[in-house]
């Protein structure tokens, strides 16, 4: 889960505020890949988006996938 911050077409890459990915990485903000291009043409700033990562170790790839977009948090107190 995470909150899109900026999109670069060129690229065809997301910048996103994510959780933490269990077993992966720590709660960050990074730019991953979206290589379906009817998925990054879907994607707003600002969005809040659940997604899949999926990466092949052995060349060190990474990209996301299966985006959904979903309803923000709620606020905290």
């Amino acid at each position: 889960r995470g909150v899109i911050l900026s999109l670069n077409p060129e690229r065809r890459t997301a910048t996103i505020s994510h959780e933490k990915i269990e077993g992966w990485m720590e709660k960050m903000t990074m730019e991953f890949p979206v290589k379906d291009r009817k998925e990054f043409a879907k994607l707003r700033a600002g969005q809040h988006i659940r997604a899949k990562v999926f990466q092949r170790p052995s060349d060190f790839e990474f990209w996301i996938g299966g985006i959904e977009a979903v309803e923000p948090p709620p606020a905290g107190p």
